[in-house]
Order: C-alpha cells, then sequence, then structure tokens
C-alpha cells in the first residue's frame, strides 16, 4: 500500500470474529458497554482509520444482535468520512470465522487472510499476488514500544489518544 501498488486507499472491509468464552468480563453489563465491539471492534475502527489515512470523524452506522440486554455479540460498523472514504466492519464474539481485511484503493486490492489476533500469521495478498511477510504478535511489539517510551521520556509509537477517538466515535453513536 504504501508503495502505491493499490493506488490510494479508498475502503476497508473488515472482519473480525471468535468465540468468546462465557465467563468473558465484557459479557456483563455492570463491567462493559459494548461486547464484541469492545473485544475486537475498536481494533477494527484503529485498523480501518489507519489503512485509509482517515482523518476528522466519520458518520457511523452501527447494526447490533443481542440475545438479552443491551449488549452485542455480533455488530456491523459502516463508516463513512468527509471525503467520501469509508470501512464496512463485521465483529462477533459467537461464531469463529476466517478473518479478513481487505483494502481497496483506487488501482487495487490488499487482502490480508487470517492475519488478525496475536499472532499475526495468515496470507497476504496485493492485486492477487502474494506477500511474503514475517508474523509477529502486535500485542507485544505494542507493549515493548510502550516500556521504551515511559524509560525515554517520549510519547509511545501508538498514544492513547487513538483509543479515545475510537471509544468517542461510538458514544457518539450509540
Amino acid at each position: 500500500i504504501a508503495l502505491g501498488d493499490i493506488g490510494v486507499p479508498l475502503h476497508v472491509k473488515l472482519m473480525w470474529t471468535y468465540t468468546a468464552p462465557e465467563n468473558d468480563w465484557r459479557a456483563t453489563e455492570e463491567l462493559a458497554r459494548w461486547w464484541a465491539i469492545a473485544a475486537v471492534g475498536t481494533h477494527a475502527i484503529d485498523l480501518a482509520t489507519w489503512f485509509l489515512g482517515a482523518n476528522g470523524i466519520p458518520e457511523v452506522r452501527v447494526t447490533r444482535e443481542a440475545d438479552q440486554g443491551k449488549l452485542e455479540h455480533s455488530a456491523t460498523l459502516r463508516l463513512r468520512w468527509k471525503n467520501n472514504k469509508s470501512a464496512t466492519i463485521v465483529v462477533s464474539n459467537r461464531v469463529t470465522l476466517p478473518r479478513l481485511i481487505e483494502v481497496i484503493g483506487s488501482k487495487g486490492v490488499a487482502r490480508c487472510d487470517d492475519t488478525l489476533g496475536a499472532y499475526g500469521k495468515g496470507r497476504i495478498s496485493v492485486n492477487g499476488d502474494g506477500m511474503n511477510f514475517t508474523p509477529v504478535d502486535p500485542y507485544r511489539a505494542e507493549l515493548t514500544d510502550f516500556v521504551d517510551a515511559i524509560r525515554s521520556n517520549r510519547e509511545p509509537i501508538v498514544s492513547g489518544a487513538i483509543g479515545a477517538y475510537n471509544v468517542d466515535l461510538l458514544h457518539l453513536h450509540n
């Protein structure tokens, strides 16, 4: 994407699902405001925003599925920014389906199959051609950078402002 192989990123399709344990703390209304959205949805918003280079507050439409109470077990989020960049995000904690990211650009598509999660494994292709990559644990890398930022008295690569942005988006459209 950085090399321009798909042109300007215009839309992201992202599906991140897993099967949650019954005792997941996010399943308790007293402790959480969202369930599937809190578990992986906020990370999906991070990714979509980052891939698109999107700025500002998008229009957000959320469709939720819940068995009881207000906490969703599945949700579809549709985001559209003023510059017409957009994202469709599907999250669920009821089923484990193939995890997918597609970044659709003005000249092509980058696709990541089963790369989401702690291990970064899976397959990546750009315009149908496979791409070699070295899997990394993104959680460890983020934590390592955070600890180094404290020790070096610098801002971490991923600031708390990014997390606050996602929570604000969801509060605005809840």
